[in-house]
């Protein structure tokens, strides 16, 4: 790096050609996942879906309420936020300005951060809001959230996961939203799941490669091999076999 930094440029002239070396250099991805982009997208949308990789992810929330973001939003505006509503889904924001972590709004409890595309999951589970809802691999806790926001009458959440770091991280989630539909358990899901009831509902976040968040964890792209991708799907067979078998009839 010093020496990068005392020549003042590494690359003068980047290649120009459609091939993937030429791709990988411009777009600073490991080979492998240019050559599957390249492949699946072909060379215009490959590569600029890689380019739009390296672009910083955007801070988005979503307000638990109608009256939770009426009420944020007087304080808000006086600690210099600025929000850019969601085109598609409902009191979810893009932060412009601000950090949110650390707004009075967000100590009261009244929205939680997380990505539109982490949320769509859980809002397109169709629910009539009596239901009984399993949660694995729930931690932090996001969809957990919004589950819990979209049952009624009744309705409740066992969110569950094994790490006991993560586990107590959702548990602070839960509790700043003061959710009181939402039970937390610590569950091996390979070991099996130690539940007698069946669940009308069941959400699974398999593990995975996690290089969807390379916008995120850029660095995911240097440690992941692409070998890697095939050890990962019986793990997660698995997985939804066990959290098939939660799902009553």
């Amino acid at each position: 790096l010093r020496a990068v930094a005392e020549r003042k440029a590494f690359w003068t002239v980047l290649p120009g050609g459609a091939d993937p070396a030429s791709v990988a250099l411009r777009t600073g991805m490991p080979i492998w996942l240019v050559r599957r982009y390249l492949e699946r997208f072909g060379p215009a949308e490959g590569e600029a879906v890689l380019a739009a990789l390296q672009r910083p992810a955007p801070t988005a929330l979503v307000f638990r309420s109608e009256s939770a973001l009426q009420e944020a939003q007087s304080s808000l505006a006086n600690e210099g936020w600025e929000l850019i509503p969601d085109a598609a889904l409902p009191l979810t924001f893009t932060v412009t300005k601000g950090n949110p972590a650390f707004s009075e709004a967000f100590r009261k409890g009244l929205f939680y951060i997380m990505d539109p595309a982490s949320q769509a999951p859980a809002a397109l589970v169709p629910l009539r809001g009596d239901e009984a809802v399993l949660d694995l691999c729930a931690a932090p806790g996001g969809k957990t959230i919004v589950l819990s926001q979209r049952l009624t009458r009744g309705g409740w959440v066992l969110a569950t996961d094994v790490n006991k770091r993560r586990i107590l991280h959702l548990k602070e989630n839960i509790e700043r939203l003061q959710l009181s539909n939402v039970r937390i358990a610590q569950v091996d899901v390979e070991e099996g799941l130690p539940f007698h009831q069946s669940f009308s509902v069941v959400v699974l976040d398999a593990p995975c490669s996690s290089m969807g968040t390379l916008r995120r964890n850029p660095e995911i792209r240097w440690q992941v091999r692409e070998e890697d991708l095939a050890l990962r799907s019986p793990k997660q067979l698995a997985f939804l076999e066990k959290a098939a078998s939660a799902v009553a009839p």
